[in-house]
């Protein structure tokens, strides 16, 4: 994965993901190749993985205010 592939949107790796990985099963390149691709697949996963994990730090990060809006802070246990 190349610099600019640091910045793929996740949706953009996954769609990338899932066409090395659909080119792969479907035999399309010659071994040398299809091992760049199953790396730079890996590479790929990894991006997509860390995206959400940061998505998720995100998510849980996000507390309702007593106005209704949501503001960064402490989850509240069962509020």
């Amino acid at each position: 994965m190349s610099e600019d592939d640091e910045s793929l949107t996740f949706e953009e790796a996954m769609k990338r993901l899932e066409r090395i990985v659909a080119d792969l099963e479907a035999g399309n390149y010659p071994l040398a190749e299809s091992l760049q691709k199953f790396e730079e697949g890996i590479a790929l996963g990894k991006h997509c993985r860390a995206l959400l994990e940061r998505a998720d730090l995100r998510v849980r990060t996000l507390v309702e205010a007593p106005d209704g809006t949501f503001q960064e802070g402490e989850a509240l246990d069962g509020e």
